[in-house]
């Protein structure tokens, strides 16, 4: 979860896959990290509050439609905490926030939630000893992993992976944001304390205790400490039923008047005001997600695509976090250049300026030498002032494996005029040693002012030596901007 404005997560494929049956109180802390759902005796899920059925609820599984949204007090925000498929051994989960107003902002995901400028997701992970937050995407950063000083995506620490986790404890969780991670960077200072409440009470109404749920919660607080001072702080609360169920930020700055009146409404039940390690707090933002609505439909595919265009997804998993990037400088993992952190860099990147010239740039101008860098990600623009014609591309040696499917994809949309629409083809193009192009796969990415991501498939060429990884412009005077470039497993 991010400090900033928004509510800012082996060999072989390892899926995490939960039991069809849990007991009433987890033993382990990755039981907190997703949500429940009622079962019927065909183990089907359906709409039903997991609270409601103990004796028959089990965790959602990878793949599964979700019979039901988590949304927050005032129906503002919904929030999901569904698994995640991973090669890596380390991503379980994923926490993902849409606001309601936006659901029909994107037409290929009407009554939807999708990824769009005001909604996002955390990407969780664990190893042996803690769990923590992998990543975090916003509006703001695109994709940003939580880097450790050792360049690792496990910097957002939120409590132990172990027994440890079941009672007070604290430890130090110095994070950063950098494209570029060659090895050791400076991290911001942080400490992370962490508390079980067997009976945590979450307040809906304070006139109506049937909204209001009582339940065994994991609590991790997440402070900024710089030289001793204790700085901001957010508190995150799980739970076996619900996984990320309510967030809350404290800040030493009391919010703005409009603000304040909002928090009463959307955090009843509450002190607003409280006295922490020696200073005053005023609470900033809360959600509390423990309000089930029925999706449209009956039910959501959280990790799926739009039924109308399936080059689409519903929102971007990195595969810094799922698995392996094999292009290098798209700025969401791979071999990277080495660059200081905070740098962006074309490194690895090309331009073919034939039949006519592709302008490389970034939001306020042209001819930019580097990519836009924005919290932690880098945003790279491209313009065509006539059609054919070239095209930004990459070089990398073929991966393992002939006959082995690979990923392939990546988020862009435009970026002026502004509400413009154009297209870009994505092309992979694999070649042998002599350079032929032997097999070539494309995607047409239809792009509106909203953020898509678009993925592919294409199957390894035996005799393939390299490939080719290409955008083509195909608009004429639209500025478009692209991210998060991928070949993953």
């Amino acid at each position: 979860m991010s400090t900033r404005a928004f509510a800012t997560v082996a060999s072989g494929l390892a899926l995490f896959v939960w039991a069809d049956a849990r007991p009433a109180r987890a033993q382990v802390p990755t039981d907190y990290l997703v949500q429940m759902v009622c079962v019927d005796g065909s183990n089907t899920p359906y709409f039903a509050d997991p609270v409601s059925c103990p004796s028959s609820r089990r965790k959602l599984q990878v793949g599964e439609p979700l019979p039901y949204h988590k949304i927050d007090t005032g129906n503002y925000q919904i929030s999901d905490s569904f698994p995640l498929a991973s090669t890596s051994g380390q991503t379980l989960a994923a926490n993902s926030y849409f606001f309601t107003q936006d659901y029909n902002i994107d037409s290929l995901f009407p009554n939807q939630p999708h990824y769009t400028w005001r909604g996002g997701y955390n990407i969780m992970g664990a190893d042996s000893s803690y769990v923590f937050f992998r990543g975090t995407g916003d509006s703001g950063t695109y994709w940003a992993p939580w880097w450790t000083a050792g360049c690792e995506t496990k910097g957002w620490r939120l409590f132990p992976n172990t027994s440890s986790a079941f009672s007070y404890g604290w430890d130090y969780s110095d994070t950063e944001f950098a494209p570029d991670c060659p090895g050791s960077i400076s991290v911001n200072g942080s400490i992370v304390e962490w508390n079980r409440y067997s009976t945590y009470t979450y307040v809906v109404s304070t006139s109506d205790p049937t909204k209001n749920r009582t339940l065994d919660t994991l609590a991790s607080y997440h402070w900024v400490y710089n030289n001793g001072a204790f700085g901001d702080l957010e508190i995150s609360f799980f739970t076996q039923e619900y996984g990320f169920t309510r967030w809350e930020s404290w800040r030493q700055t009391a919010p703005g008047s409009a603000l304040a009146t909002s928090l009463l409404s959307r955090c009843p039940g509450m002190s607003h005001t409280v006295s922490m390690r020696g200073a005053t707090y005023y609470l900033n933002d809360c959600r509390n997600w423990t309000t089930l609505i029925q999706p449209s439909g009956g039910a959501w595919d959280p990790d799926g695509a739009s039924s109308s265009d399936p080059l689409v997804l519903r929102w971007p998993v990195d595969p810094l976090y799922t698995s392996t990037n094999y292009l290098q400088n798209t700025h969401i993992g791979g071999p990277y250049s080495g660059a200081p952190k905070g740098t962006c860099t074309d490194t690895g990147w090309a331009v073919f300026n034939s039949p006519a010239p592709i302008t490389l740039g970034y939001y306020s101008g042209t001819a930019a030498s580097q990519p836009y860098e924005s919290g932690g990600n880098c945003v790279r623009t491209m313009e065509i002032s006539a059609f054919p014609a070239g095209d930004y591309y990459q070089v990398i040696p073929a991966p393992p494996g002939a006959g082995t499917t690979y990923k392939f994809g990546a988020m862009l949309w435009t970026v002026n005029p502004s509400s413009a629409t154009g297209a870009v083809n994505i092309v992979i193009m694999q070649r042998d040693s002599s350079a032929t192009i032997i097999a070539q796969t494309a995607i047409t990415a239809n792009l509106t002012d909203q953020p898509r991501v678009f993925q592919s498939t294409f199957v390894r060429h035996a005799n393939a030596a390299d490939i080719v990884f290409a955008y083509y412009p195909q608009t004429t005077g639209v500025r478009v901007a692209a991210t998060g470039a991928y070949i993953a497993p």
